[in-house]
């Protein structure tokens, strides 16, 4: 039998909690220079702290969902792309989940995570 190659899963589950990290730190930042510079400023001064605050928000919240919108992942036999979010079959209690969901999110019914992944091209599974 032909050995299952593997996706680096660990890898982007890395780079998603550093980017939440990074943007809780710069809301953090941003919040913090506000409130320390609020109690003795003017009315406008204060509505550029607010401006600032809203704005590293925003930025945080677009850099989020970029991020968590990717649904596609690289097959490592035919390097095309398989879809990611979708809502799946589990392979161990045989229910769909109902609703989009990451293959690497545990199965809303027996949770247990995937262990492999199809490709719909290549017609070949690999590991997760």
């Amino acid at each position: 039998m032909e050995e299952l190659k593997t996706i680096n899963l660990q890898k982007t589950r890395y780079i998603f909690l550093a980017w939440r990290f990074l943007g809780g730190c710069v809301v953090f930042a941003a919040t913090l220079f506000a409130i320390k510079s609020f109690s003795d400023i003017t009315k406008q001064e204060r509505l550029i702290n607010i401006a600032i605050i809203a704005i590293s928000f925003a930025i945080f919240f677009i850099i989020y969902k970029t991020l968590l919108s990717e649904n596609y992942l690289k097959c490592p036999y035919c390097s095309k792309s398989v879809l990611i979010k979708t809502d799946w079959q589990c392979p161990y209690c045989n229910q769909f989940q109902g609703k989009d969901k990451h293959i690497w999110e545990s199965c809303v019914h027996c949770k247990r995570l995937l262990e492999t992944a199809y490709c719909e091209h290549c017609h070949k599974e690999f590991k997760l």
